[in-house]
């Protein structure tokens, strides 16, 4: 008799703590639960199990569960289609057991989960488009490089320090890349709920097979584009400056066209092997990002470093090339400024101060062999209608300014060129106002007077003078 006691109370607490109701959502409510926060909406007419309750101080508490979580709830009505008769047969809602059932199911559901989003992710399920040339940066160890518009296959998820870590992959590159974007942009753009971490062994042993390819295909990428690299067929336009060392600038302009042949970051510097038809050599400037205003051409990654034999023997031979280019070029303007002599006005603008007063600049070339040593411009200046102004100070209309060289004479040959070339170049200023006139719309060139060292001169306007304003 006593054994068939203990085994009906052991039958009665076994219907207790199995006990459960399975019933519809009256209305809805939302709940957020386990360690990654994750918030679930129960919507009316979903089904839910309760699994205990407690009707305590006019508030129901209610154990439940549904495939996504577990937790313990209250409301100060029942939102379940199941009236308060049924549930006083369920065990305390309040107890260290239901507590321990919503833990331990909790960490079934997010175990479970986690599986399943590691299985999707080693299986190359969970994907991603680059939407920025520079959102991935490559960690320790990585391999290749990402752009816009990659596909990348993500393996699993860190964040360490405000970073972003992710183990991912790509035709072009595999390894761990940090991502330096806000919280909220992870958030909206990757999910990364339930990937698994950065040191689990499976996503490593992926990321060592995907290494393997993507370094069979860079080595093949690193031939070819050096070979590209080496015959100057890697251009680049220059968005900052390049020295020759800490001081030094280089020729080199914003906006000039170079070829890049090699690069090397070593000393917390960026080295460069630069060649153009100014100057070719190696020099120090910014990261490649903000070097060049097309940064994400030039894959420096995959340049022979600058001290490389192969990279110096390619200068030599940029050297020897650009400077046949420039003799071409040279050998044109001797050949040009022949032909146009005496001069060429290559530029006249103008300008008025605020009381009318009217500045003239001319740049010019001597294209002759004999060196100027006076220069005289007439010219006048016309009003929105065409008409020629006056001059407030004298009612004159012509404009009338002397410039004083000398202005050396053109280059005639490869020999001394770029000394010459300079000296034959001159700019004149006339800053000091003689005219004057707030009407003035447009500024005309009338005639040139050219005075020579050796006493001879030459004047030049109408259609002839036209003719040399290039």
């Amino acid at each position: 008799m006593r054994n068939l006691i203990f085994i009906l109370v052991l039958m009665f607490s076994a219907v207790s703590v199995d006990a459960q109701i399975n019933t519809k959502v009256k209305r809805d409510f939302t709940v957020k639960v386990n360690e990654v926060n994750d918030q679930f909406k129960c919507i009316s007419g979903d089904i839910v199990t309760i699994h205990a309750f407690k009707n305590k101080n006019d508030k129901y508490f209610f154990t439940i569960s549904t495939k996504d979580f577990a937790t313990i709830i209250s409301f100060s009505d029942i939102p379940f289609e199941t009236d308060e008769k049924m549930l006083k047969k369920l065990p305390n809602a309040l107890s260290s057991k239901s507590e321990s059932f919503v833990k331990t199911k909790n960490e079934e559901i997010l175990a479970g989960k986690k599986k399943q989003r590691k299985q999707e992710a080693l299986d190359g399920k969970i994907k991603y488009i680059v939407p920025s040339d520079l959102m991935f940066i490559r960690g320790e160890g990585a391999s290749g490089s990402l752009s816009k518009n990659d596909t990348v296959y993500i393996l699993g998820y860190n964040k360490f320090e405000g970073a972003h870590q992710f183990a991912l992959y790509s035709d072009n590159a595999s390894g761990i890349f940090e991502a330096f974007v806000s919280d909220d942009f992870i958030k909206d753009n990757i999910d990364t709920k339930y990937l698994p971490p950065l040191t689990d062994t499976d996503v490593k042993i992926i990321l060592n097979q995907k290494a393997i390819a993507v370094k069979q295909k860079i080595e093949i990428q690193k031939a070819q584009y050096k070979q590209k690299a080496l015959e100057g067929n890697i251009k680049a336009v220059v968005a900052k400056r390049f020295y020759y060392d800490d001081t030094n600038p280089s020729l080199f302009f914003l906006g000039d066209t170079v070829s890049v042949l090699g690069y090397s970051f070593k000393d917390d510097k960026h080295y460069y092997a630069l060649s153009s038809i100014k100057e070719c050599g190696i020099f120090n400037g910014s990261s490649p990002i903000f070097a060049f205003q097309n940064s994400t051409k030039v894959t420096t990654y995959l340049l022979p470093p600058v001290d490389s034999p192969e990279v110096s023997e390619a200068l030599e031979k940029e050297k020897i090339k650009q400077r046949k280019k420039r003799d071409k070029m040279n050998l044109y303007l001797i050949q040009y400024y022949k032909k146009e002599s005496p001069i060429i006005i290559e530029n006249i603008t103008w300008s008025s101060d605020y009381v009318g007063g009217l500045k003239v600049n001319i740049k010019l070339v001597n294209c002759s062999q004999q060196t100027i040593k006076y220069i005289t411009f007439n010219g006048f200046f016309e009003n929105a209608v065409g008409d020629k102004c006056r001059n407030e100070i004298g009612g004159g209309t012509t404009w009338t300014a002397k410039g004083i060289g000398p202005v050396g004479p053109a280059p005639l040959s490869l020999d001394n060129f770029n000394e010459k070339l300079r000296g034959c170049h001159a700019t004149f200023d006339f800053d000091d106002p003689t005219f004057y006139s707030k009407v003035a719309e447009s500024f005309v060139l009338s005639s040139v007077t050219i005075q020579y060292m050796n006493g001879a001169s030459v004047k030049i306007s109408g259609e002839n003078l036209e003719s040399h304003i290039k």
